[in-house]
């Protein structure tokens, strides 16, 4: 299965490709050593600290990138994975309040917790309406491994993700088959919107033209040490 190359950073050290199975492991590891133990909201509830709450988060994280819009960054020397960037097609008759709405299959209170809570900001706001279609991408989930940090991986994760959606708005099907023999859907999104959990996710959207649309406010309704207000942030496509 091979997976294809969207753009060589400036500098050639590392690759932007596509997410299919043969990745699967690699994303896997990112999102669990990566993602859940440094995300604010895993870190507030105690979620960063139960491998075993992550590890059911599999399944979620799994249904995000067999969307064929996902991407990972790989160092070109080594081939070691260094970020992912998840993104998920949403569309309103599959799922109309949002993708944390969706059942997975979680028993463990942490991992529910963190999808309920994700659902909470979901149904906060109707993207649908706020973007005036019936299919957008959101952005899901962004890592970036501490030892390739500060190279702007995450920026061009996202620069490359608008570059696929924009495509697909195009009518150009660039979604990849997550399995070999899967037929990619052709579904055309609008616009793209994303839940803003870190101070430099915020920035870094901004700086690609991404505007607040709502600004959630938690507290310390969910532990001791209060939570940053979380915006959702969206842009429409050309």
């Amino acid at each position: 299965m091979t997976s294809r190359l969207w753009a060589i950073s400036n500098n050639g050290l590392f690759k932007y490709i596509a997410v299919t199975k043969h990745q699967q492991n690699d994303v896997l590891n990112v999102m669990q050593n990566c993602f859940f133990k440094e995300e604010h909201i895993s870190r507030i509830i105690g979620l960063n600290k139960a491998p075993e709450a992550i590890k059911e988060l599999d399944e979620m994280v799994l249904d995000v990138a067999k969307d064929g819009v996902s991407l990972i960054a790989t160092e070109e020397k080594t081939g070691k994975v260094a970020a992912v960037m998840l993104s998920k097609i949403m569309i309103r008759q599959e799922a109309p309040k949002g993708y944390f709405n969706k059942t997975f299959n979680l028993n463990h209170p942490l991992a529910k917790q963190f999808d309920s809570i994700n659902a909470k900001i979901d149904s906060s706001l109707d993207c649908y309406e706020l973007l005036k279609t019936s299919c957008y991408c959101e952005i899901m989930f962004g890592a970036v491994y501490p030892e390739f940090r500060r190279q702007n991986l995450l920026s061009e994760l996202l620069k490359q993700s608008i570059k696929i959606l924009q495509c697909l708005k195009d009518g150009e099907n660039v979604r990849v088959a997550f399995i070999g023999n899967e037929k990619p859907r052709d579904d055309k999104p609008t616009g793209i919107t994303a839940i803003c959990t870190t101070p430099i996710s915020v920035k870094v959207l901004k700086q690609l033209g991404f505007r607040i649309a709502k600004t959630i406010q938690f507290g310390d309704s969910l532990g001791t040490v209060p939570l940053a207000p979380i915006p959702i942030m969206y842009k429409f496509l050309k």
